[in-house]
Parts: structure tokens; sequence; C-alpha cells
């Protein structure tokens, strides 16, 4: 039974296509995690592993779990020809080995993303101590090194939100007698509530006004001018990513006013290094998506604008998702730039980004925009 499941292709497995999305340096990481004592103590899965990587390096039609478990135990495999069961049952040792490596795994990129995100584990490590120090004698020594640290990390919701509760953690530390700290702190903590707070509300609102286009009936949320009103003078004391959500908020109501996007604009630019790249992604899309819905009003007023948002925001990578472009935004980028007129600069565009799209269908979206240029080249 050639195409029995026993003998499903060993490229097919979700293991092994996870693992050939890591790169070098992150698959030597992963090895050096799977050999530590403190995250796996069995034998057994670090020899499974080193036999995995070989067998991935030499793939061939004819590599299956039967063949893979053979490489793994030459000497515990049977000999002759092998029945059905007996395929069965290797193909399960297989899996239950698969599933073991793959909590690993799991484990392992969660544990890389948490070592890149020093806010919290710093709030972790004061979590820690406070834990060994009840009474709080070493509290103010080990907030203060975190102190700095709350301002240098990069902006995003998540980060915000840690930015307060490691300000309330500190707050409830305090005794009720140390009045001049205790009142410091305790705006501190506050301010970092509201900013985080409108942070989060001001893209649930533009996420609202997006869907207001396309949808009658929307979500029944309070009116964000209450919110306005209630931080009116706090806002420009905000952060870049609530600032320039605000801005762009503003474009919406006041889509005649083109100084609200060059706002935003000039503003994500000058402070890139501290946003994060998800959030920062999330407002110039929604700024894209604005000025699609005012094209597809009145091209020609928008479409020069539409265009000339399109080209910064791709030249900044602001819409990339690891160094790759959707096909949506390579499809519209082209179109706007052929419709100017600007065929040698769309098939500049098209060149350098025609291999690194995302989707499944690669060739459907390079042949789709390929014909276009050529269209209007000849």
């Amino acid at each position: 039974m050639k195409n029995s499941q026993n003998n499903y292709p060993f490229e097919k497995i979700k293991l092994y296509q996870i693992y050939i999305t890591l790169d070098e340096a992150k698959q030597k990481r992963f090895r050096e995690f799977i050999n530590s004592p403190y995250h796996n103590t069995s034998q057994r899965l670090i020899s499974f592993w080193e036999c995995f990587e070989r067998f991935s390096k030499s793939l061939n039609k004819n590599s299956t779990l039967i063949s893979f478990y053979k490489k793994l135990h030459p000497t515990r495999f049977p000999k002759g020809k092998l029945t059905e069961k007996m395929k069965d049952d290797i193909a399960n040792k297989v899996r239950r080995l698969n599933s073991e490596i793959w909590d690993l795994l799991r484990e392992f990129l969660g544990l890389e993303i948490y070592q890149s995100d020093f806010l919290l584990k710093e709030k972790h490590i004061f979590e820690g101590f406070a834990e060994l120090d009840p009474k709080g004698g070493h509290r103010d020594f080990l907030f203060s090194s975190m102190e700095s640290k709350i301002s240098d990390s990069k902006i995003s919701s998540s980060q915000l939100a840690l930015r307060h509760q490691i300000w309330a953690d500190q707050l409830s530390g305090f005794h009720i007698s140390n009045f001049t700290s205790i009142t410091s702190t305790f705006e501190k903590t506050v301010d970092a509530l509201d900013e985080y707070y409108f942070t989060e509300r001001i893209f649930y609102e533009l996420e609202s006004l997006t869907l207001s286009t396309q949808y009658s009936q929307l979500p029944d949320i309070p009116p964000f001018e209450i919110l306005l009103t209630l931080f009116k003078d706090k806002i420009p004391t905000f952060n870049p990513l609530a600032r320039g959500g605000y801005y762009l908020f503003l474009a919406y109501h006041e889509p005649e006013n083109p100084e609200h996007l060059d706002n935003m604009f000039s503003l994500i630019e000058t402070h890139e290094s501290e946003i994060e790249k998800t959030p920062l992604r999330n407002l110039t899309t929604g700024a894209l998506n604005l000025l699609i819905q005012l094209n597809n009003q009145d091209r020609k007023k928008y479409m020069p604008r539409l265009l000339e948002g399109y080209l910064f925001i791709l030249e900044k990578g602001w819409i990339c998702i690891e160094n790759c472009l959707e096909v949506r935004h390579f499809n519209n980028v082209i179109t706007l730039l052929l419709q100017h007129g600007k065929i040698v600069q769309a098939e500049k565009i098209y060149f350098e980004w025609e291999s690194n799209l995302l989707t499944n269908s690669p060739d459907f979206a390079q042949n789709f925009n390929l014909g276009k240029i050529l269209l209007e080249k000849y």
C-alpha cells in the first residue's frame, strides 16, 4: 500500500515544515535548548533530534516516517517484509516522539520572544525578588534598576500595559507614611494607565471607522469624543503611537485637511525606532485604508496622494511582514504607478518584491502584475 498513511512523506509532517523555517542560528539555539538539562532530561529525545536533523538534510522521494525510524533505530528495525500492523506501530512511535519534540519547540519559541522582551523579564525578576523579600527592604533598589528600562522599551499595547503594571506593583509596596514617594508613584501609575487605555481605545476607534465603510451595523461602543474631552490636555504628552493614531483619527474626520496625515507620517518617521513593528504596520495600514477610501470617492483628487503614501510607506518598510509584502499592496502600488504612466518605476517595484510576497499562489500575483506592466510597455 504505497499511499498508506504510514508512508506519509516525511517532508509533510508539521515538525519538519516548522523546522525548515528556522534560520541556522535559531536551529543551533534549539539544538542547545534540547541538550540543556534545564529544559530536557530525556536522552531519548536528544538522540531523536540528532537523527531528525541529519535525516532532514538528505531527504528524497522515498523519505517517510518508516525510513526515518530505520535511521533512528537500525538495530531495532524489524527484518524482512513489514506488515501493515508493523508499519502502523513504527509510525505511531515516531509520531509520539514528534509530539514530545513539538512541545519543546513551542516552549523554545515562546522563550525566544520572552528573551527579547526585557521589560517583561524585568517585571518577573522584580516579582521573584519580591517573593524572597516580603517586607520590601530591597524594593526601592530593585525598582530603580527598572525605571530607565521602562522608558527605553519599544511601544506596543502589551508594553504599555506592562508599564502600568510595573508602576502599580511599585505603588503597592509603599508604606503609607512615605507620602512624597507614594504621591509621585500614584500619579505615574495613573498616567501610565491613561496612556495605555487611550492608545488601545483609539486603535479600536480607527478600526470602527474602517468597518463603517463596509458594514451598515457597527459595534455599539461609547462615542470616542467623550474620551477626547477627557484626555485632550494629555494627548501631547502621550507616546508617538497614541499621537499618531490621534492624527489618523483627525484625518478620518477632516479628510480635506492634508496636514493630519502629514503630521502622522512625520511623527512616526521621527520616532520609528521607538515603536514595535506590528503597531507601526497597523497604523500605516490604517492611513493607506483611508487614502484608498478617499481615492474610491474621487480618483482625480486623491490618487496622487495615495500613490505618494504607498511609495513612502513601502520605502520605509512599514507595511512589510518579515521583509515580505502582502499581495494587495503589491497589486495596488503597481496599478497606481501604471495609471500615472510610471512604467519604469512599476517594473522596479515588481522585481524588487515579486519573490517576497505573502501568498500561497505567488505565480498568479507575479504573472498578473507582470502582464499589466508588459501591456502598458508594449
